[in-house]
């Protein structure tokens, strides 16, 4: 072989040496862009897909499979593994020691760090039976005071404005049916006053689940289950709303799927 000949093959070789670095980082950076889990309030798995969020409705190879951020709004642990067995998230390092926190709120994979909003729940009292009242006065309910052991009262500023809003979730829905009529709201209070009635139904109670920035764009989105009456489960319906206009505005709704 001349040199001629050896330079070809040298450069053949490197040629094929860049094509095969090219594929694996290019193998590398797509699957990190596909595999961007957020798992919220333990229950709601969501896989970011663009500018959308997916719920899944299962745990499947990928999610457990990924490495995760954990963060209970005070404290944070990165590159962490995740297991989930009877109904329960165990957490370990990357030597598979146990970490200790069982309280989470978020946990999320190959994304910027979420920031979390700081919010207060607070159980209903008497004083609020005039704005359940306000909201629910054409609906012929006999009594306000059933609704109170359900109604959650969720304080935070969405708005940065320095003045909290409170979301409100009420109802009187039980799983035990009384033969009165049942009823849910949710609705939205400032500074004592009902500034907007988001929705009342007759079949799915609301609970606010988390307060976050889900687009890192400096502003809050509220997760909001919608339908359960008891226990969370994977296939929850889960709504995303954000403030906007002094109003909070449904950006998306439940997206059930099977993966």
């Amino acid at each position: 072989m001349d040199e001629n000949d050896k330079k070809i093959v040298m450069f053949v070789g490197i040629f094929i040496l860049i094509i095969v670095i090219v594929v694996i980082v290019i193998n590398v950076f797509w699957n990190k862009k596909s595999n961007q889990f957020l798992i919220i309030d333990g229950t709601l798995i969501l896989e970011k897909q663009g500018n959308k969020w997916s719920q899944l409705t299962d745990l499947n190879d990928d999610v457990l499979k990924a490495t995760y951020t954990i963060d209970n709004g005070e404290t944070s642990h990165e590159n962490v593994k995740l297991n989930y067995n009877n109904n329960k998230w165990y957490y370990m390092d990357q030597n598979y020691h146990d970490i200790d926190d069982n309280n989470f709120r978020i946990a999320y994979s190959n994304m910027d760090k979420i920031k979390l909003g700081s919010f207060t729940s607070q159980y209903g009292s008497d004083e609020d039976i005039n704005l359940i009242d306000q909201v629910l006065s054409k609906q012929n309910i006999e009594n306000y005071q059933s609704f109170l052991p359900n109604t959650r009262k969720t304080i935070v500023d969405l708005d940065n404005d320095g003045t909290n809003e409170i979301i409100y979730t009420t109802t009187n829905i039980s799983l035990s049916y009384d033969g009165k009529k049942q009823m849910a709201a949710l609705f939205l209070v400032k500074e004592g006053e009902v500034k907007q009635v988001i929705d009342i139904n007759e079949k799915n109670p609301y609970w606010v689940t988390e307060i976050l920035d889900l687009n890192n764009d400096q502003k809050y989105e509220v997760i909001i289950n919608k339908g359960d009456i008891d226990i969370r489960t994977f296939n929850s319906c889960y709504q995303i709303y954000e403030m906007e206009n002094n109003k909070l505005k449904l950006q998306q709704d439940c997206t059930l799927q099977n993966k």
